[in-house]
C-alpha cells in the first residue's frame, strides 16, 4: 500500500464536513473501490496500531475521521472553551449568510476565498446555521437559533438589512436540479 494513497484518504476525511462513501473516495483518487476501501480499513487499523489523536469511524458504506475516544474529555474541554466566541470566520460567514442567505457552499466560498466546509461544519454544529438538504446542492442559512442569539426574529431586521442584501457580491447564481 502507497503512502501517498493514505495521506490522499487522509485529506480527503479531514476536509469532508459528513462522512463519505468508499464510492466517493474511489473515484476522486482514480481507484476501484476495492482499493480505496482496503486503504482506509488499512489506514483506520494504522491509526488504531500507533495511538493517533484521530481514527477512521465507518458506518455500512460511509466514512470520516473522528477524535480518539481516549482523547474526548480534552476535545470536550477544547470546544467548549472555543463556544466562548466566535472566530472571525465564523462571524464573517455569518454575517455573509444572514445578509445573503441561502447561499450553497461554493457561492459562500467564492465570496469569502477559501475554503468553508470546516466554517460550515463547526457553525451547525453549534446550532447557528441550517442546511436547506432537499435543494441540490445543499443551500446554507442563518438558523433560528442564531438570531434568538442575537435578539431578532428574521435576518431582515439585522442593521442595514435592506442595503446590505442588495449589494452584488459578484456570486454565482444557484442552479438547482430543475435548473438541469
Amino acid at each position: 500500500m502507497p503512502t501517498s494513497l493514505y495521506s490522499q484518504i487522509e485529506s480527503l476525511l479531514f476536509v469532508a464536513h459528513e462522512p463519505i462513501t468508499f464510492h466517493t473516495i474511489a473515484t476522486i483518487l482514480r481507484t476501484s473501490e476495492k482499493e480505496a476501501t482496503d486503504a482506509v480499513f488499512a489506514f483506520k487499523k494504522t491509526c488504531e496500531e500507533t495511538h493517533r489523536g484521530v481514527r477512521v469511524a465507518t458506518n455500512g458504506n460511509t466514512v470520516e475521521l473522528v477524535t480518539a475516544p481516549e482523547n474526548s474529555d480534552y476535545v470536550k474541554n477544547f470546544t467548549s472553551y472555543e463556544k466562548s466566541a466566535l472566530t472571525s470566520a465564523q462571524s464573517e460567514t455569518l454575517a455573509i449568510l444572514g445578509y445573503k442567505g441561502p447561499l450553497t457552499q461554493s457561492q459562500l466560498e467564492e465570496i469569502r476565498g477559501v475554503n468553508c466546509s470546516i466554517i460550515l461544519r463547526n457553525l451547525m454544529i453549534e446550532n447557528l446555521l441550517d442546511m436547506i438538504p432537499s435543494s441540490t446542492p445543499p443551500l446554507y442559512v442563518v438558523s433560528t437559533a442564531f438570531l434568538k442569539l442575537i435578539g431578532i426574529t428574521s435576518p431582515k431586521e439585522l442593521i442595514d438589512y435592506h442595503e446590505l442584501s442588495q449589494k452584488n457580491l459578484d456570486i454565482m447564481p444557484i442552479k438547482t436540479e430543475t435548473d438541469v
